[in-house]
């Protein structure tokens, strides 16, 4: 069975493909002669705009997955030799990352320094939001349309590992029409966990 270890859990998107293969060097023995993959999924935020969510991935011989996080974004900037490049974070999809950070697009170009220009969210997503929307999915019994299908996620693992990454199809997930009451959500968080949501104290004059 594949393990996927999530080396962003409980810290901020990195800003550079550069920080990324650091943490990767650092947490996950990434070395010379590894390569790590790029995968991109699209975010659609409420205003209908389209924003890249990117991973680098490295995959050890002992079965075990890595994976951190970049900022989200739409553009991301790079160079191609002594060129600056400003392209579309789409066109990192699968592409290979070696140690010293240098990028192979998938149609066989090569650049370094890439950074991608982070987006502008309406607003930061909190650990609780995230238990919250995992919690809708669970309630509508939508985990096989809602969560990505990682690569050599075995069947059996593969809610689990997207739970703990938050990777999720948004556009299945905008679609669900079977949305339970937000109480009812607050009231299956709350079985699992009494002290999930912050006691308020009254104010004293």
């Amino acid at each position: 069975m594949i393990v996927h270890i999530n080396l962003s859990d409980g810290k901020p998107y990195l800003l550079s493909v550069a920080d990324a293969i650091a943490t990767l060097s650092d947490e996950a023995g990434f070395q010379s002669g590894d390569q790590a993959r790029i995968t991109c999924g699209g975010l659609r935020l409420p205003s209908g705009e389209i924003i890249i969510l990117t991973g680098l991935l490295f995959e050890r011989g002992n079965r075990h997955v890595f994976i951190v996080w970049l900022r989200s974004s739409k553009r991301c900037r790079a160079r191609d030799r002594s060129e600056s490049l400003d392209f579309d974070t789409a066109e990192l999809a699968d592409a290979m990352v070696d140690v010293r950070g240098e990028v192979t697009l998938a149609d066989g170009r090569v650049i370094r320094a890439v950074q991608p220009i982070p987006a502008k969210l309406p607003y930061e997503i909190t650990d609780l939001d995230w238990r919250m929307v995992h919690q809708t999915i669970s309630a509508a019994k939508a985990e096989d349309r809602c969560y990505l299908h990682l690569p050599d996620c075995g069947e059996a693992d593969l809610i689990a590992t997207a739970r703990e990454l938050n990777l999720l199809n948004y556009t299945a997930l905008l679609g669900l029409d079977k949305i339970p009451y937000l109480k009812v959500i607050q009231g299956e968080l709350l079985k699992h966990d009494p002290k999930v949501f912050p006691v308020s104290t009254p104010e004293t004059n």
